[in-house]
């Protein structure tokens, strides 16, 4: 998973002078880059897990379209640990760093303060593979005037018209103190906020760490919040920034300066079904999904992809399913579809049959037409 800089010497110390974070900044805005800040859920909440596991999709799926279109992509954090047992805000950065190993324009940056920067716990003893890099760590002072949205959005950010905001999963009630912040520097534009929605994690867990925090701590400002994070879990299941019908809350809609969008947060569950499907290698399920039998809607598609952008055919003939490969290419399925491994190596079901070894099945897919990857990348 993606880390903070494990190592205090390879994270910038800003203290109190952020002067280094805004040349960094202004750097960015030099090129023309696409400056996006992700915030959202804490740990508090949490997000339910199967919109966890699709809101890292839904940003990557954004990031790389930008990227691709050849502008690139900053990618600003302010979270906590990455926790992916209980995911939120900070699980969704990890994940979404993760998957973006492979794209160079794209830069990750995390601003922290110093009172919770821990790098020997936050980045334990979890090896980095050539795929993960660490965030861009700044470390600010706990009494930088104004926090982290000091950095995070400060006037030139807001004003720079390639910068933007994501707010994923159930947040707590302060994300109106950050939005407020924001909408008050607007200066006559309107800044894109896109907010993901999310249900909140309703693990029993967090609500016991909750009451056992309130039952040690003294402090009444501290008790006050504790008590409200509570109240919210039971009351707004999709976080502050909702009522309890799931409609944005007038208090947010009426900040000015800010162009709301609302995307749900489960928007790749058609993947994510056809991902167990194929992981469970279940063929007549297979078929039954893929024309919609079990619920009477539209046909999906015989070339749908899954949650990996694994086709059907590819993945059954990497099974040696001789059976299930016959099916999907009456259905029409494309022989030549490519799935790019690991972002690198392109293969198609004529690759997968031969892993298999089923030599009955390799000689189908060639008599339709079918290519390996190498045969199809060009020259």
């Amino acid at each position: 998973m993606s880390e903070l800089a494990r190592d205090p010497n390879q994270a910038t110390i800003l203290g109190e002078d952020p002067t280094q974070w805004h040349a960094r900044m202004e750097g960015f805005m030099a090129e023309g880059a696409r400056i996006i800040v992700v915030r959202g859920a804490s740990a508090a909440n949490g997000i339910e897990k199967n919109a966890a596991d699709d809101i890292p999709a839904i940003l990557w799926e954004y990031v790389t379209d930008i990227s691709e279109a050849g502008q690139p992509v900053v990618l600003v954090f302010d979270s906590s640990a990455d926790n992916r047992v209980a995911p939120d805000a900070a699980s969704v950065s990890g994940r979404t760093v993760d998957t973006l190993w492979n794209y160079p324009n794209v830069t990750a940056i995390c601003a922290r303060a110093s009172d919770s920067f821990d790098p020997e716990a936050e980045g334990g003893d979890t090896p980095m593979t050539p795929r993960n890099r660490p965030y861009e760590t700044y470390i600010y002072d706990g009494n930088l005037p104004g926090g982290d949205t000091a950095l995070t959005q400060s006037e030139p950010l807001v004003s720079y018209a390639d910068y933007e905001q994501f707010i994923v999963g159930a947040t707590d009630e302060d994300i109106y103190e950050r939005l407020a912040d924001l909408s008050s520097k607007a200066s006559g534009r309107e800044v894109k906020v896109t907010i993901v929605k999310a249900l909140l994690n309703p693990s029993r867990a967090i609500d016991e760490e909750l009451r056992a925090r309130l039952a040690d701590e003294q402090d009444p400002t501290r008790r006050d919040s504790i008590q409200a994070q509570l109240g919210q879990r039971q009351t707004l299941r999709f976080g502050a920034l909702f009522t309890k019908d799931g409609a944005l809350t007038d208090e947010v809609k009426s900040l000015p300066g800010l162009r709301l969008e609302v995307v749900e947060g489960d928007a790749h569950r058609v993947e994510r079904a056809l991902d167990r499907i194929l992981q469970g290698g279940d063929g007549d399920g297979l078929i039954a999904f893929l024309t919609n039998e079990t619920d009477g809607d539209e046909p999906i598609g015989v070339d749908q992809r899954d949650f990996h952008l694994m086709t059907p055919l590819f993945a059954f003939a990497g099974k040696g399913n001789m059976v299930v490969v016959k099916q999907l290419l009456a259905m029409g399925a494309d022989v030549n579809s490519v799935f790019m491994h690991q972002g690198v190596r392109p293969l198609t079901a004529l690759d997968g049959a031969l892993r298999s070894g089923n030599n009955e099945l390799v000689a189908l897919l060639i008599e339709h037409g079918a290519k390996t990857g190498l045969e199809l990348r060009p020259r």
